[in-house]
């Protein structure tokens, strides 16, 4: 099962279209360096590196230091807890609906054996 201890964080942070477009960034390479995250978007680095720091407390993303640099890499296993929850709850509004499509539909048939009587 999936924890939800972070889960409100995860979804919050990939919440934003910057955001969602540096994780798809990020996941077409192994690392990358801020400066390089920041030259795909038309906004200063120091807001890159604002939106990577969000990413990072939500711990979708890690972050090493090299020389001068930070570098930025994917957590898998945050994305995969991110799917696995989207998909219970997939899932679980799957069946609701299924049993409101059952409903209904004996809904009708009772309601076209009350016509021909």
């Amino acid at each position: 099962m999936v924890s939800l201890e972070n889960t409100h964080l995860m979804f919050s942070a990939l919440g934003d279209a910057t955001r969602l477009e540096i994780v798809s960034l990020l996941s077409k390479t192994r690392s990358m360096r801020v400066s390089d995250i920041a030259g795909q978007f038309e906004m200063t680095r120091p807001a890159i590196s604002k939106h990577l720091n969000i990413l990072d407390q939500a711990g979708l993303v890690n972050a090493k230091r090299v020389g001068r640099e930070k570098l930025y890499e994917l957590r898998p296993d945050a994305l995969g807890k991110v799917s696995e929850w989207a998909n219970r709850h997939q899932r679980l509004w799957d069946a609701a609906l299924g049993d409101l499509k059952a409903h209904f539909e004996e809904k009708r048939t009772e309601g076209g054996k009350d016509d021909r009587s």
